[in-house]
């Protein structure tokens, strides 16, 4: 790994970056991390990327720095990384690295959810259920959050279910049907 990584291959460099900040076979040591997922970044592999934002973000190994995170974020992001849409998304929710943008927040988390991630589904979900960035929709804050329930892991399901459920509650049985429908329709193309 260290010679492929020496060598100037990005996906080993980012490799050996994550060996750094989780410790897996050396000892932690997160400057280190960021010294090599900065390598692989520069070179446009999109993981590297979103490692090296997660740390500016973090304040892991560089200093913290939520605007050089953002752009980070934004490169990982284009490229397709659905992690890093999703905090690319947090960071316009939030306003953190990025003016608050609510419908820009909202963009990410779609791009994000299409591929699948369950808490970009949630937070569209939410943005939806609220009119947070977009009209408020009922039908698609349910068929989202219903993606969001089914793709997410058990330890968070029951909070993605219990707000579903709380939506369900205000809008009329037509609506949950329609939203099921289509959350079981996006379900069925979702990758993997």
């Amino acid at each position: 790994m260290e010679k492929a990584a020496e060598q100037g291959l990005a996906p080993a460099e980012n490799d050996l970056g994550e060996m750094y900040r989780i410790g897996l076979g050396k000892r932690a040591d997160y400057a280190q991390a960021a010294s090599w997922f900065r390598k692989a970044a520069d070179a446009g592999n999109a993981t590297a990327q979103f490692s090296l934002a997660s740390a500016y973000r973090d304040g892991q190994g560089v200093e913290w720095n939520d605007a050089t995170a953002v752009e980070w974020f934004r490169k990982s992001a284009q490229q397709g990384d659905r992690d890093a849409q999703a905090a690319l998304g947090d960071a316009y929710l939030n306003g953190r690295g990025v003016a608050a943008d609510h419908a820009e927040a909202a963009r990410w988390f779609r791009a994000s959810a299409e591929q699948g991630l369950p808490l970009a589904a949630y937070r569209l979900g939410v943005q939806y259920a609220n009119g947070d960035g977009l009209s408020r929709d009922v039908v698609a804050a349910l068929e989202w959050l219903d993606v969001a329930v089914e793709r997410s892991s058990r330890s968070t399901q029951q909070k993605y279910a219990a707000t579903r459920d709380g939506i369900a509650r205000s809008a009329t049985p037509q609506q949950v049907d329609e939203a099921a429908q289509r959350a079981r329709a996006r379900l069925a193309k979702l990758p993997g």
